[in-house]
Protein backbone atom coordinates (compact mmCIF):
# COMPACT_ATOMS: atom_id res chain seq x y z
CA UNK A 1 0.00 0.00 0.00
CA UNK A 2 2.79 2.43 0.79
CA UNK A 3 4.24 2.57 -2.74
CA UNK A 4 0.80 3.39 -4.16
CA UNK A 5 0.38 6.23 -1.69
CA UNK A 6 3.72 7.68 -2.75
CA UNK A 7 2.71 7.31 -6.39
CA UNK A 8 -0.58 9.20 -5.77
CA UNK A 9 1.22 12.00 -3.95
CA UNK A 10 3.72 12.23 -6.81
CA UNK A 11 0.90 12.68 -9.35
CA UNK A 12 -0.78 15.37 -7.26
CA UNK A 13 2.47 17.33 -6.93
CA UNK A 14 3.19 16.83 -10.62
CA UNK A 15 -0.11 18.01 -12.05
CA UNK A 16 -1.32 20.67 -9.63
CA UNK A 17 1.51 23.15 -10.30
CA UNK A 18 1.11 22.53 -14.01
CA UNK A 19 -2.63 23.19 -14.08
CA UNK A 20 -2.20 26.34 -12.00
CA UNK A 21 -0.19 27.73 -14.88
CA UNK A 22 -3.35 27.96 -17.02
CA UNK A 23 -4.79 31.43 -16.42
CA UNK A 24 -7.74 33.53 -17.52
CA UNK A 25 -6.49 36.51 -19.56
CA UNK A 26 -9.46 38.14 -21.33
CA UNK A 27 -13.26 38.26 -21.12
CA UNK A 28 -15.41 39.63 -23.97
CA UNK A 29 -18.82 39.99 -22.31
CA UNK A 30 -20.23 42.81 -24.49
CA UNK A 31 -19.24 42.42 -28.14
CA UNK A 32 -20.17 45.30 -30.43
CA UNK A 33 -21.33 42.76 -32.99
CA UNK A 34 -23.55 39.88 -31.88
CA UNK A 35 -24.01 39.18 -28.17
CA UNK A 36 -25.64 35.86 -29.06
CA UNK A 37 -22.62 34.49 -30.93
CA UNK A 38 -19.50 36.66 -30.35
CA UNK A 39 -18.75 36.41 -26.63
CA UNK A 40 -15.42 34.78 -25.84
CA UNK A 41 -13.03 33.96 -22.99
CA UNK A 42 -9.29 33.74 -23.46
CA UNK A 43 -6.84 31.62 -21.45
CA UNK A 44 -3.06 31.25 -21.59
CA UNK A 45 -0.62 28.46 -20.83
CA UNK A 46 2.16 30.02 -18.75
CA UNK A 47 4.03 26.72 -18.45
CA UNK A 48 6.54 25.01 -20.70
CA UNK A 49 4.37 21.88 -20.91
CA UNK A 50 1.56 20.70 -23.12
CA UNK A 51 -1.85 20.69 -21.43
CA UNK A 52 -4.77 18.51 -22.51
CA UNK A 53 -8.03 20.43 -22.00
CA UNK A 54 -10.25 17.38 -22.47
CA UNK A 55 -12.93 17.36 -19.81
CA UNK A 56 -12.23 20.94 -18.70
CA UNK A 57 -15.18 23.18 -17.94
CA UNK A 58 -16.24 26.79 -17.72
CA UNK A 59 -18.39 27.92 -14.79
CA UNK A 60 -20.28 31.12 -14.03
CA UNK A 61 -21.28 29.97 -10.52
CA UNK A 62 -24.70 28.85 -11.75
CA UNK A 63 -23.76 26.22 -14.31
CA UNK A 64 -20.87 24.21 -15.71
CA UNK A 65 -20.21 24.06 -19.48
CA UNK A 66 -17.65 21.69 -20.98
CA UNK A 67 -14.91 22.93 -23.30
CA UNK A 68 -14.85 20.95 -26.54
CA UNK A 69 -12.89 20.67 -29.76
CA UNK A 70 -13.74 23.26 -32.44
CA UNK A 71 -11.83 21.44 -35.15
CA UNK A 72 -8.24 22.18 -34.15
CA UNK A 73 -7.86 19.72 -31.29
CA UNK A 74 -7.94 20.49 -27.60
CA UNK A 75 -4.25 20.40 -26.66
CA UNK A 76 -2.88 23.72 -25.39
CA UNK A 77 0.77 24.21 -26.29
CA UNK A 78 3.33 25.84 -23.96
CA UNK A 79 3.08 29.67 -23.99
CA UNK A 80 -0.01 29.47 -26.17
CA UNK A 81 -3.30 31.36 -26.03
CA UNK A 82 -6.63 29.56 -26.36
CA UNK A 83 -9.81 31.39 -27.35
CA UNK A 84 -13.00 29.80 -26.09
CA UNK A 85 -15.90 30.81 -28.37
CA UNK A 86 -19.66 30.55 -28.06
CA UNK A 87 -20.87 27.21 -29.35
CA UNK A 88 -23.22 29.10 -31.70
CA UNK A 89 -20.40 31.15 -33.23
CA UNK A 90 -19.69 28.59 -35.88
CA UNK A 91 -22.18 28.89 -38.70
CA UNK A 92 -23.58 32.18 -37.39
CA UNK A 93 -20.65 34.61 -37.28
CA UNK A 94 -17.30 35.35 -38.92
CA UNK A 95 -16.29 38.23 -36.63
CA UNK A 96 -13.01 36.69 -35.52
CA UNK A 97 -12.14 34.92 -38.75
CA UNK A 98 -9.28 37.28 -39.60
CA UNK A 99 -8.63 38.43 -36.03
CA UNK A 100 -7.53 35.36 -34.10
CA UNK A 101 -3.99 34.47 -35.22
CA UNK A 102 -3.08 30.98 -36.43
CA UNK A 103 -0.78 30.62 -33.43
CA UNK A 104 -3.76 30.50 -31.06
CA UNK A 105 -5.87 27.45 -30.23
CA UNK A 106 -9.60 27.88 -30.93
CA UNK A 107 -12.03 25.82 -28.89
CA UNK A 108 -15.69 26.24 -27.97
CA UNK A 109 -18.18 25.55 -25.23
CA UNK A 110 -20.64 22.68 -25.41
CA UNK A 111 -23.62 25.03 -25.62
CA UNK A 112 -24.86 28.00 -27.58
CA UNK A 113 -23.69 30.96 -25.48
CA UNK A 114 -21.72 31.90 -22.39
CA UNK A 115 -24.58 34.15 -21.31
CA UNK A 116 -22.24 36.79 -19.89
CA UNK A 117 -24.18 39.81 -18.66
CA UNK A 118 -23.32 43.46 -19.39
CA UNK A 119 -24.99 45.10 -16.42
CA UNK A 120 -23.73 42.97 -13.52
CA UNK A 121 -20.45 41.13 -13.23
CA UNK A 122 -20.16 37.39 -12.88
CA UNK A 123 -17.55 35.23 -11.20
CA UNK A 124 -16.22 32.95 -13.92
CA UNK A 125 -14.04 29.92 -13.23
CA UNK A 126 -11.93 27.45 -15.14
CA UNK A 127 -12.37 23.85 -13.91
CA UNK A 128 -10.04 21.01 -14.87
CA UNK A 129 -11.09 17.46 -15.69
CA UNK A 130 -10.82 16.41 -12.03
CA UNK A 131 -13.24 19.14 -10.97
CA UNK A 132 -10.57 21.38 -9.41
CA UNK A 133 -10.84 25.12 -9.84
CA UNK A 134 -7.75 26.22 -11.78
CA UNK A 135 -8.47 29.96 -12.02
CA UNK A 136 -11.33 32.38 -11.42
CA UNK A 137 -12.09 36.07 -11.94
CA UNK A 138 -15.09 38.37 -11.45
CA UNK A 139 -15.03 40.50 -14.59
CA UNK A 140 -15.69 44.24 -14.46
CA UNK A 141 -18.64 45.77 -16.30
CA UNK A 142 -19.08 49.31 -17.57
CA UNK A 143 -16.56 49.15 -20.41
CA UNK A 144 -17.35 50.67 -23.79
CA UNK A 145 -19.31 48.31 -25.99
CA UNK A 146 -16.95 46.05 -27.90
CA UNK A 147 -14.09 46.51 -25.44
CA UNK A 148 -13.15 43.39 -23.53
CA UNK A 149 -11.85 43.11 -19.95
CA UNK A 150 -8.11 42.32 -20.24
CA UNK A 151 -5.52 41.10 -17.75
CA UNK A 152 -2.56 43.43 -17.45
CA UNK A 153 0.21 41.17 -16.11
CA UNK A 154 -0.81 37.68 -17.18
CA UNK A 155 1.47 35.82 -14.75
CA UNK A 156 0.08 37.78 -11.78
CA UNK A 157 -3.14 37.30 -9.84
CA UNK A 158 -6.69 38.30 -10.66
CA UNK A 159 -7.02 41.25 -8.35
CA UNK A 160 -9.26 43.86 -10.08
CA UNK A 161 -6.29 46.23 -10.22
CA UNK A 162 -4.59 43.77 -12.59
CA UNK A 163 -7.42 43.98 -15.12
CA UNK A 164 -8.35 46.85 -17.40
CA UNK A 165 -10.60 47.77 -20.31
CA UNK A 166 -9.07 46.82 -23.66
CA UNK A 167 -7.57 49.71 -25.56
CA UNK A 168 -9.00 48.58 -28.88
CA UNK A 169 -12.50 47.59 -29.96
CA UNK A 170 -12.94 43.86 -30.40
CA UNK A 171 -10.27 43.07 -27.85
CA UNK A 172 -7.19 40.97 -28.61
CA UNK A 173 -8.39 37.35 -28.86
CA UNK A 174 -5.53 34.88 -29.17
CA UNK A 175 -2.78 37.46 -28.86
CA UNK A 176 -0.98 39.78 -26.48
CA UNK A 177 -3.41 41.92 -24.51
CA UNK A 178 -3.54 45.58 -25.47
CA UNK A 179 -3.03 46.57 -21.81
CA UNK A 180 -0.14 44.18 -21.24
CA UNK A 181 3.03 46.23 -20.67
CA UNK A 182 6.26 45.55 -22.51
CA UNK A 183 9.59 45.35 -20.73
CA UNK A 184 10.80 48.42 -22.59
CA UNK A 185 8.14 50.68 -24.02
CA UNK A 186 8.06 54.40 -24.67
CA UNK A 187 4.68 55.66 -25.78
CA UNK A 188 2.59 58.67 -26.71
CA UNK A 189 -1.02 58.81 -25.62
CA UNK A 190 -3.72 60.62 -27.59
CA UNK A 191 -3.14 63.86 -25.67
CA UNK A 192 0.65 63.68 -25.72
CA UNK A 193 1.01 66.82 -27.86
CA UNK A 194 -0.33 70.02 -26.33
CA UNK A 195 0.29 73.74 -26.82
CA UNK A 196 -0.15 77.13 -25.29
CA UNK A 197 -2.16 79.20 -25.92
CA UNK A 198 -4.56 76.31 -26.33
CA UNK A 199 -7.20 78.25 -28.28
CA UNK A 200 -7.56 81.37 -30.43
CA UNK A 201 -4.13 80.79 -31.91
CA UNK A 202 -3.36 83.18 -34.75
CA UNK A 203 -0.90 83.10 -37.61
CA UNK A 204 2.64 84.32 -36.90
CA UNK A 205 2.00 83.88 -33.17
CA UNK A 206 4.68 82.03 -31.19
CA UNK A 207 3.19 78.78 -29.89
CA UNK A 208 4.76 76.84 -27.02
CA UNK A 209 4.46 73.09 -27.57
CA UNK A 210 4.84 70.26 -25.03
CA UNK A 211 5.25 66.60 -25.94
CA UNK A 212 4.75 64.11 -23.09
CA UNK A 213 6.68 60.85 -23.57
CA UNK A 214 5.67 58.11 -21.13
CA UNK A 215 7.62 55.01 -20.20
CA UNK A 216 4.84 52.42 -20.03
CA UNK A 217 7.32 49.54 -19.86
CA UNK A 218 8.38 47.49 -16.85
CA UNK A 219 12.02 48.61 -16.97
CA UNK A 220 13.85 51.92 -17.10
CA UNK A 221 14.43 53.26 -20.60
CA UNK A 222 18.07 54.20 -21.12
CA UNK A 223 19.08 54.83 -24.71
CA UNK A 224 18.85 56.98 -27.82
CA UNK A 225 15.52 58.47 -28.85
CA UNK A 226 14.56 60.34 -32.01
CA UNK A 227 11.65 62.75 -31.76
CA UNK A 228 9.95 64.25 -34.79
CA UNK A 229 6.89 66.49 -35.07
CA UNK A 230 5.79 67.35 -38.59
CA UNK A 231 2.86 68.79 -40.53
CA UNK A 232 1.11 65.89 -42.23
CA UNK A 233 0.07 67.72 -45.39
CA UNK A 234 -0.60 64.46 -47.24
CA UNK A 235 -2.66 63.07 -44.33
CA UNK A 236 -0.98 59.67 -44.48
CA UNK A 237 0.70 59.76 -41.03
CA UNK A 238 4.09 59.34 -42.72
CA UNK A 239 6.69 62.03 -43.18
CA UNK A 240 7.40 62.85 -46.81
CA UNK A 241 9.99 65.13 -48.33
CA UNK A 242 8.50 68.58 -48.61
CA UNK A 243 6.34 68.33 -45.48
CA UNK A 244 7.32 70.89 -42.86
CA UNK A 245 9.15 69.64 -39.77
CA UNK A 246 8.02 71.51 -36.68
CA UNK A 247 10.55 69.88 -34.33
CA UNK A 248 13.20 67.18 -34.63
CA UNK A 249 15.86 65.97 -32.22
CA UNK A 250 17.89 62.85 -31.34
CA UNK A 251 19.36 62.41 -27.87
CA UNK A 252 20.20 59.80 -25.24
CA UNK A 253 17.62 59.88 -22.47
CA UNK A 254 16.69 58.05 -19.30
CA UNK A 255 13.09 57.56 -18.17
CA UNK A 256 12.24 55.38 -15.15
CA UNK A 257 9.34 52.95 -15.50
CA UNK A 258 5.86 54.59 -15.27
CA UNK A 259 7.36 58.09 -15.47
CA UNK A 260 7.37 60.63 -18.27
CA UNK A 261 9.48 63.45 -19.68
CA UNK A 262 8.23 66.62 -21.33
CA UNK A 263 9.88 67.88 -24.51
CA UNK A 264 9.24 71.58 -25.11
CA UNK A 265 9.69 73.67 -28.26
CA UNK A 266 8.26 76.75 -29.99
CA UNK A 267 6.93 77.28 -33.49
CA UNK A 268 5.10 79.85 -35.59
CA UNK A 269 2.63 79.11 -38.38
CA UNK A 270 2.42 81.59 -41.22
CA UNK A 271 -0.91 80.55 -42.73
CA UNK A 272 -4.40 80.54 -41.26
CA UNK A 273 -5.50 76.96 -41.92
CA UNK A 274 -6.01 73.71 -40.02
CA UNK A 275 -2.69 71.90 -39.53
CA UNK A 276 -2.62 68.12 -39.07
CA UNK A 277 0.30 67.46 -36.74
CA UNK A 278 1.99 64.12 -36.22
CA UNK A 279 4.39 63.45 -33.33
CA UNK A 280 6.60 60.38 -33.73
CA UNK A 281 9.17 58.76 -31.44
CA UNK A 282 11.63 56.08 -32.52
CA UNK A 283 14.32 54.06 -30.74
CA UNK A 284 16.02 50.72 -31.32
CA UNK A 285 15.54 50.09 -27.58
CA UNK A 286 11.75 50.36 -27.82
CA UNK A 287 10.03 46.97 -28.01
CA UNK A 288 6.52 48.26 -28.79
CA UNK A 289 6.05 50.36 -31.91
CA UNK A 290 2.26 50.50 -31.73
CA UNK A 291 2.07 53.57 -29.47
CA UNK A 292 4.81 55.71 -31.02
CA UNK A 293 2.52 58.20 -32.75
CA UNK A 294 0.32 61.03 -31.54
CA UNK A 295 -1.99 63.04 -33.76
CA UNK A 296 -3.44 66.50 -33.28
CA UNK A 297 -5.20 69.15 -35.34
CA UNK A 298 -4.28 72.76 -34.73
CA UNK A 299 -6.54 75.43 -36.15
CA UNK A 300 -4.77 78.72 -36.82
CA UNK A 301 -7.03 81.76 -36.92
CA UNK A 302 -6.59 84.79 -39.16
CA UNK A 303 -6.85 88.07 -37.29
CA UNK A 304 -5.77 90.19 -40.25
CA UNK A 305 -6.54 93.89 -40.23
CA UNK A 306 -7.00 94.11 -43.99
CA UNK A 307 -10.70 93.25 -44.05
CA UNK A 308 -13.21 96.06 -44.45
CA UNK A 309 -16.96 96.56 -44.54
CA UNK A 310 -17.27 98.02 -48.02
CA UNK A 311 -20.93 98.06 -49.03
CA UNK A 312 -24.27 97.55 -47.24
CA UNK A 313 -27.66 96.80 -48.77
CA UNK A 314 -30.24 97.43 -46.08
CA UNK A 315 -32.99 98.86 -48.32
CA UNK A 316 -34.16 96.15 -50.70
CA UNK A 317 -36.75 95.60 -53.37
CA UNK A 318 -39.05 92.64 -53.83
CA UNK A 319 -37.25 89.27 -53.77
CA UNK A 320 -33.93 91.02 -53.09
CA UNK A 321 -31.98 89.77 -50.06
CA UNK A 322 -30.14 92.05 -47.67
CA UNK A 323 -26.37 91.77 -47.90
CA UNK A 324 -23.04 93.07 -46.67
CA UNK A 325 -19.88 93.22 -48.77
CA UNK A 326 -16.38 92.77 -47.34
CA UNK A 327 -13.16 93.78 -49.08
CA UNK A 328 -9.58 92.57 -48.58
CA UNK A 329 -7.14 95.44 -49.05
CA UNK A 330 -4.10 93.35 -48.12
CA UNK A 331 -1.50 91.31 -50.01
CA UNK A 332 -2.49 87.92 -48.56
CA UNK A 333 -5.62 85.81 -48.58
CA UNK A 334 -7.68 85.97 -45.39
CA UNK A 335 -9.43 82.88 -44.02
CA UNK A 336 -12.81 83.93 -42.66
CA UNK A 337 -13.43 80.87 -40.50
CA UNK A 338 -14.13 82.13 -36.99
CA UNK A 339 -14.98 85.68 -38.09
CA UNK A 340 -18.43 87.10 -37.31
CA UNK A 341 -20.81 89.75 -38.60
CA UNK A 342 -23.10 91.35 -36.05
CA UNK A 343 -25.49 94.17 -35.43
CA UNK A 344 -26.82 95.46 -32.11
CA UNK A 345 -29.04 92.38 -31.63
CA UNK A 346 -27.69 89.38 -33.52
CA UNK A 347 -24.39 87.77 -34.47
CA UNK A 348 -23.62 85.21 -37.15
CA UNK A 349 -20.33 83.31 -37.21
CA UNK A 350 -18.65 82.13 -40.38
CA UNK A 351 -17.89 78.47 -39.74
CA UNK A 352 -16.87 77.36 -43.23
CA UNK A 353 -13.49 77.72 -44.93
CA UNK A 354 -14.14 80.90 -46.91
CA UNK A 355 -11.19 82.89 -48.22
CA UNK A 356 -11.09 86.48 -49.42
CA UNK A 357 -8.10 86.90 -51.69
CA UNK A 358 -6.09 90.13 -52.08
CA UNK A 359 -8.17 92.82 -53.73
CA UNK A 360 -11.26 90.61 -53.73
CA UNK A 361 -14.80 91.39 -52.64
CA UNK A 362 -17.04 88.84 -50.91
CA UNK A 363 -20.77 89.32 -50.42
CA UNK A 364 -22.59 87.83 -47.44
CA UNK A 365 -26.30 87.60 -48.18
CA UNK A 366 -29.27 86.56 -46.09
CA UNK A 367 -30.66 84.49 -48.96
CA UNK A 368 -29.85 83.31 -52.49
CA UNK A 369 -30.61 85.29 -55.64
CA UNK A 370 -27.86 87.91 -55.89
CA UNK A 371 -26.07 86.02 -58.65
CA UNK A 372 -28.98 86.56 -61.03
CA UNK A 373 -29.79 90.11 -59.92
CA UNK A 374 -26.23 91.34 -60.47
CA UNK A 375 -24.68 88.67 -62.73
CA UNK A 376 -22.18 87.60 -60.05
CA UNK A 377 -19.96 84.53 -59.85
CA UNK A 378 -21.08 82.07 -57.19
CA UNK A 379 -17.60 82.18 -55.64
CA UNK A 380 -18.15 85.81 -54.62
CA UNK A 381 -21.33 85.09 -52.66
CA UNK A 382 -21.73 83.38 -49.30
CA UNK A 383 -25.27 82.81 -48.06
CA UNK A 384 -25.65 83.23 -44.30
CA UNK A 385 -29.30 82.51 -43.45
CA UNK A 386 -28.79 83.95 -39.97
CA UNK A 387 -27.26 87.21 -41.20
CA UNK A 388 -28.51 89.94 -38.84
CA UNK A 389 -31.66 91.68 -40.03
CA UNK A 390 -30.48 95.11 -41.17
CA UNK A 391 -32.81 97.81 -39.87
CA UNK A 392 -33.89 100.41 -42.42
CA UNK A 393 -33.93 103.40 -40.07
CA UNK A 394 -30.58 102.82 -38.37
CA UNK A 395 -28.31 100.07 -37.13
CA UNK A 396 -24.71 99.34 -36.23
CA UNK A 397 -22.83 96.66 -38.15
CA UNK A 398 -19.74 95.06 -36.62
CA UNK A 399 -17.00 93.01 -38.27
CA UNK A 400 -15.61 90.79 -35.49
CA UNK A 401 -12.32 88.91 -35.74
CA UNK A 402 -11.82 85.36 -34.41
CA UNK A 403 -10.46 86.70 -31.12
CA UNK A 404 -13.80 88.36 -30.39
CA UNK A 405 -12.83 91.99 -30.95
CA UNK A 406 -14.46 94.16 -33.58
CA UNK A 407 -12.24 95.25 -36.43
CA UNK A 408 -14.69 97.73 -37.92
CA UNK A 409 -18.12 99.10 -37.12
CA UNK A 410 -20.55 101.12 -39.21
CA UNK A 411 -23.27 103.05 -37.28
CA UNK A 412 -25.36 103.83 -40.37
CA UNK A 413 -28.75 105.48 -40.64
CA UNK A 414 -31.11 106.14 -43.53
CA UNK A 415 -29.80 109.73 -43.60
CA UNK A 416 -26.49 108.37 -44.89
CA UNK A 417 -28.28 107.76 -48.23
CA UNK A 418 -28.40 111.53 -48.76
CA UNK A 419 -32.11 111.57 -49.60
CA UNK A 420 -31.71 108.89 -52.29
CA UNK A 421 -33.57 106.24 -50.30
CA UNK A 422 -36.53 106.37 -52.73
CA UNK A 423 -34.50 104.24 -55.20
CA UNK A 424 -33.20 101.72 -52.61
CA UNK A 425 -29.48 102.20 -53.33
CA UNK A 426 -26.77 100.38 -51.43
CA UNK A 427 -24.61 102.29 -48.98
CA UNK A 428 -21.10 102.44 -50.44
CA UNK A 429 -17.81 103.29 -48.78
CA UNK A 430 -15.67 105.84 -50.62
CA UNK A 431 -12.53 103.81 -49.93
CA UNK A 432 -11.41 101.33 -47.29
CA UNK A 433 -8.78 103.61 -45.72
CA UNK A 434 -11.38 106.09 -44.49
CA UNK A 435 -12.97 105.81 -41.05
CA UNK A 436 -15.96 103.46 -41.36
CA UNK A 437 -17.75 105.17 -38.46
CA UNK A 438 -18.10 108.56 -40.14
CA UNK A 439 -21.03 109.38 -42.39
CA UNK A 440 -18.95 111.57 -44.71
CA UNK A 441 -16.99 108.51 -45.82
CA UNK A 442 -20.09 106.74 -47.12
CA UNK A 443 -22.75 107.51 -49.69
CA UNK A 444 -25.51 105.99 -51.80
CA UNK A 445 -24.50 104.00 -54.84
CA UNK A 446 -24.83 105.91 -58.11
CA UNK A 447 -24.48 102.76 -60.23
CA UNK A 448 -27.10 101.90 -62.83
CA UNK A 449 -28.39 99.01 -60.70
CA UNK A 450 -28.13 101.07 -57.48
CA UNK A 451 -25.38 98.79 -56.11
CA UNK A 452 -21.99 97.37 -57.07
CA UNK A 453 -21.64 93.99 -55.28
CA UNK A 454 -18.37 92.24 -56.14
CA UNK A 455 -17.00 95.31 -57.91
CA UNK A 456 -15.34 98.65 -57.23
CA UNK A 457 -17.84 100.99 -55.60
CA UNK A 458 -19.44 103.55 -57.87
CA UNK A 459 -18.37 106.39 -55.55
CA UNK A 460 -14.84 105.05 -55.03
CA UNK A 461 -12.02 107.57 -54.81
CA UNK A 462 -8.42 106.38 -54.57
CA UNK A 463 -6.88 107.15 -51.16
CA UNK A 464 -3.86 108.92 -52.58
CA UNK A 465 -5.83 111.09 -54.97
CA UNK A 466 -5.62 114.85 -54.43
CA UNK A 467 -9.16 116.14 -54.75
CA UNK A 468 -9.46 119.24 -56.89
CA UNK A 469 -12.43 120.76 -58.62
CA UNK A 470 -12.33 120.68 -62.39
CA UNK A 471 -14.75 121.07 -65.28
CA UNK A 472 -13.90 119.55 -68.66
CA UNK A 473 -15.92 119.72 -71.89
CA UNK A 474 -15.22 117.59 -74.94
CA UNK A 475 -15.46 117.88 -77.87
CA UNK A 476 -15.58 121.64 -78.00
CA UNK A 477 -16.97 122.83 -80.32
CA UNK A 478 -19.53 120.13 -81.13
CA UNK A 479 -22.14 119.86 -83.87
CA UNK A 480 -25.48 118.26 -82.85
CA UNK A 481 -26.63 117.72 -86.43
CA UNK A 482 -27.24 113.93 -86.21
CA UNK A 483 -24.53 113.10 -88.71
CA UNK A 484 -22.92 110.66 -86.29
CA UNK A 485 -19.87 112.84 -85.60
CA UNK A 486 -19.49 115.13 -82.58
CA UNK A 487 -23.25 115.09 -82.02
CA UNK A 488 -22.89 115.16 -78.22
CA UNK A 489 -20.67 116.89 -75.75
CA UNK A 490 -19.37 115.11 -72.61
CA UNK A 491 -19.21 117.25 -69.49
CA UNK A 492 -16.93 115.90 -66.76
CA UNK A 493 -17.02 117.30 -63.24
CA UNK A 494 -14.41 116.60 -60.57
CA UNK A 495 -15.62 117.65 -57.12
CA UNK A 496 -13.26 118.72 -54.32
CA UNK A 497 -15.06 116.22 -52.06
CA UNK A 498 -15.27 112.45 -52.10
CA UNK A 499 -19.02 112.72 -52.74
CA UNK A 500 -21.27 115.68 -53.33
CA UNK A 501 -24.47 116.89 -54.87
CA UNK A 502 -24.02 118.23 -58.37
CA UNK A 503 -26.12 120.81 -60.21
CA UNK A 504 -25.32 121.33 -63.91
CA UNK A 505 -27.12 123.95 -66.02
CA UNK A 506 -26.68 125.38 -69.54
CA UNK A 507 -27.13 129.14 -70.20
CA UNK A 508 -27.08 131.07 -73.47
CA UNK A 509 -24.92 134.11 -74.08
CA UNK A 510 -27.68 136.37 -72.72
CA UNK A 511 -27.77 134.52 -69.40
CA UNK A 512 -30.99 132.68 -70.01
CA UNK A 513 -31.16 129.11 -68.64
CA UNK A 514 -32.02 126.73 -71.46
CA UNK A 515 -31.28 123.31 -69.97
CA UNK A 516 -30.85 121.62 -66.59
CA UNK A 517 -28.64 118.55 -66.98
CA UNK A 518 -28.43 117.57 -63.30
CA UNK A 519 -30.38 119.10 -60.47
CA UNK A 520 -28.79 118.66 -57.06
CA UNK A 521 -28.19 114.93 -57.61
CA UNK A 522 -25.90 112.96 -55.29
CA UNK A 523 -22.80 112.02 -57.24
CA UNK A 524 -19.39 110.45 -56.97
CA UNK A 525 -16.28 112.59 -56.86
CA UNK A 526 -15.94 112.20 -60.62
CA UNK A 527 -19.12 112.57 -62.64
CA UNK A 528 -19.69 112.59 -66.40
CA UNK A 529 -22.88 113.58 -68.21
CA UNK A 530 -23.85 114.17 -71.83
CA UNK A 531 -25.58 117.14 -73.51
CA UNK A 532 -27.18 116.51 -76.88
CA UNK A 533 -27.48 120.17 -77.82
CA UNK A 534 -31.19 120.42 -76.98
CA UNK A 535 -33.04 122.63 -74.52
CA UNK A 536 -35.46 121.52 -71.80
CA UNK A 537 -38.25 121.44 -74.38
CA UNK A 538 -36.35 119.04 -76.60
CA UNK A 539 -35.58 121.60 -79.35
CA UNK A 540 -32.13 121.92 -80.86
CA UNK A 541 -30.39 125.08 -79.77
CA UNK A 542 -29.02 127.66 -82.20
CA UNK A 543 -25.36 127.79 -83.10
CA UNK A 544 -23.39 129.95 -80.75
CA UNK A 545 -21.61 130.12 -77.45
CA UNK A 546 -23.17 128.62 -74.33
CA UNK A 547 -22.14 128.55 -70.68
CA UNK A 548 -21.97 125.34 -68.65
CA UNK A 549 -22.56 126.34 -65.03
CA UNK A 550 -21.81 123.80 -62.26
CA UNK A 551 -22.61 124.02 -58.56
CA UNK A 552 -21.06 121.51 -56.15
CA UNK A 553 -22.89 121.21 -52.83
CA UNK A 554 -22.99 119.09 -49.70
CA UNK A 555 -25.55 118.81 -46.92
CA UNK A 556 -23.29 120.36 -44.28
CA UNK A 557 -21.87 123.46 -46.02
CA UNK A 558 -24.25 124.11 -48.90
CA UNK A 559 -22.51 125.34 -52.07
CA UNK A 560 -18.83 124.57 -51.78
CA UNK A 561 -17.71 125.29 -55.36
CA UNK A 562 -18.98 126.87 -58.58
CA UNK A 563 -17.44 126.19 -61.98
CA UNK A 564 -18.10 127.72 -65.42
CA UNK A 565 -16.88 126.88 -68.90
CA UNK A 566 -18.09 127.82 -72.37
CA UNK A 567 -19.01 125.42 -75.12
CA UNK A 568 -19.56 126.22 -78.78
CA UNK A 569 -22.44 124.74 -80.74
CA UNK A 570 -21.25 124.78 -84.32
CA UNK A 571 -22.36 123.68 -87.74
CA UNK A 572 -20.35 121.20 -89.69
CA UNK A 573 -18.25 122.95 -92.32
Amino acid sequence: MKPNVYKLLFLIFLFSPLYSQITLTEVMYDPATSEAHDEYIEIYNLSNDLVDLTGWQFSDSSRFIELIDAGNGILLQPKQYAVILDGSYFGNSTTYEDVIPDSALIIKIDGNSFGLTNTSSKLISLIDSSGSKIDSYRYATGHKSGHSDEKIIIDSGNDPSNWEEALIEGGTPGQRNSVNPFKTDLGLDKNALSWSPSFNVTKDQTIHFSLAILNTGLNMFDGPLTIQVFIDSEKDSTYSSGEEIVFENTAAIQIPATEEIIIEFNHQFTNAITYNLVAKIESSFDTNLQNNFAFASLYILDNSTTLHINEIKFLTGQNEPEWIELYNSGDEAVLLTGWSIADEKDTVSIDSSIFIYPGQYKIFAADAGLDTLFDLEDSLIAVLPKLPNLNNASDVIYLINPLGGWLEQVPYSEDWLEGEDYRNPSLERINSTLNAQQQKNWGPSVAEKNATPGKVNSIYVAPEKELKSKLQISPNPFSPDSDGKDDHVVITVDAPENTARIKVEVFDILGRKIRTLRDNIFSAQNTSLVWNGKDDSGRKVRMGIYVIFVQILNDWEGVIKELKETVVVAKKL
